[in-house]
Parts: C-alpha cells; structure tokens; sequence
C-alpha cells in the first residue's frame, strides 16, 4: 500500500484514521482484493469505497514517523468498488 492510504466517511471527510492490513496474517480474501484495488489506483481522484471490519487503535506506534497515530486494522473486507465521484483529499 501506498503511504497515505486513509479511511474517512464522505459526511466527514476531513476527519480520517490511517489504513493497515496485517502481511503477515492470511488475510481473507476481500482484504487481498482490497490491497489489489488499492495498490492499483493509489491515490486517484476517484476512491476505492469498501465495507471493512477490524479494530481501531487509537495509539498505534508508526515505526517510520515515530510517533503515534490512529489506524484502522482490517482483518476482513467486502463490497469493494471506485466511487464515482471525483474527490479530492
């Protein structure tokens, strides 16, 4: 994934936590179409949009920043598509 790669709501979009996906866990099978989707259009104009379920850390240590941060850890995603609105963040 590309550094950058942020969840938000559309009815809040300037609030938004930090994306991670476990490599070393078997993801299931959404979580790699989710990666794939994401790797393939970076950070277009037009969004990947998913239903994800994980946990929120709120104190997640950032290893290259050094510092923390809030992610969003997903361990599970499904209805992934491109919005079609174009956006920018």
């Amino acid at each position: 994934m590309k550094e950058g790669t942020s969840l938000w709501s559309p009815a809040c979009s300037k609030l938004g936590v930090g994306l991670l996906t476990d490599d070393e866990a078997r993801p299931d099978s959404g979580v790699r179409v989710l990666r794939q989707e994401l790797e393939k259009y970076n950070l277009s104009a037009r969004p990947v949009i998913a239903t994800l379920t994980g946990v929120y850390e709120r104190d997640y240590f950032d290893e290259i920043k050094h510092r923390n941060r809030p992610v969003f850890r997903v361990v599970a995603a499904k209805d992934i598509k491109r919005s079609r609105k174009t956006e920018f963040r």
